[in-house]
């Protein structure tokens, strides 16, 4: 699952992996539009057909394990070229 953030108005223009979707669902809160969207298993591209600003929050679960990361961080200018790798030891 996957929790998406713009300002209201523009949500329909998200793609997930070059689709759209409906967002007619999305609860609108101070001007800013939210809602949840399935994702399928695996990679996943989400952009913006008219290259507008959004947040992305994705989640996950299973019998021992979760996750949840951010998505869409705009690093330019902070000097990071790249997030570190991490591994297991």
């Amino acid at each position: 699952m996957s929790r998406s953030i713009f300002q209201n108005g523009f949500q329909t223009g998200l793609r997930i992996n070059g689709n759209g979707f409906d967002t007619s669902g999305f609860a609108v809160i101070d001007g800013l539009a939210f809602g949840w969207v399935p994702v399928s298993n695996g990679g996943n591209i989400f952009s913006h057909i008219s290259n507008r600003e959004f947040g992305v929050m994705v989640y996950g679960a299973s019998d021992r394990e979760s996750y949840a990361f951010a998505l869409g961080m705009d690093l330019t200018g902070t000097g990071v070229s790249s997030c570190p790798s991490l591994s297991r030891r």
